[in-house]
């Protein structure tokens, strides 16, 4: 089970890259951001596409730095059994996903807008699963 654990959180890092990536790459605003607005980015000036550009890159950085933490806590310490870091990831892995889906779930129920909350859920719910299997 312990393997399954670092493999399942594992992924869940790899998710977390993924969305990093996105923000620190993708244009700014995504769909989603502008459809809350309710503006098209045409309408947008360069100063508002710069606040949103620094935001997502601080934003994909961070989820970067969570990704590389999640992976190399279970590469090293989850793989060789160690408790500490079995709760350290799963304590990381809560931090930023809570808040990232319980706000953009509020949002999607605000605005009638699909944001991205359910790929959140999948993250947390490896991360729990892989917690679970790793203290078994």
């Amino acid at each position: 089970m312990l393997m399954t654990a670092v493999i399942l959180n594992l992924i869940g890092a790899l998710g977390l890259c993924f969305m990093g990536v996105k923000y620190c790459f993708r244009p700014a605003p995504v769909d989603c951001h502008l459809k809350i607005l309710g503006v098209p980015k045409s309408e947008l000036d360069l100063q508002q596409v710069i606040v949103f550009s620094a935001i997502y890159r601080v934003m994909g950085a961070s989820f970067l730095a969570v990704a590389i933490s999640i992976a190399s806590l279970s590469w090293f310490g989850v793989s060789a059994n160690l408790l500490w870091a079995k709760v350290t990831v799963l304590i990381v892995g809560m931090a930023v996903g809570f808040p990232a889906f319980a706000i953009t779930y509020r949002v999607a129920k605000q605005t009638d807008v699909e944001t991205p909350w359910k790929p959140i859920v999948i993250m947390l719910t490896v991360l729990i699963v892989a917690f679970t299997f790793s203290v078994i």
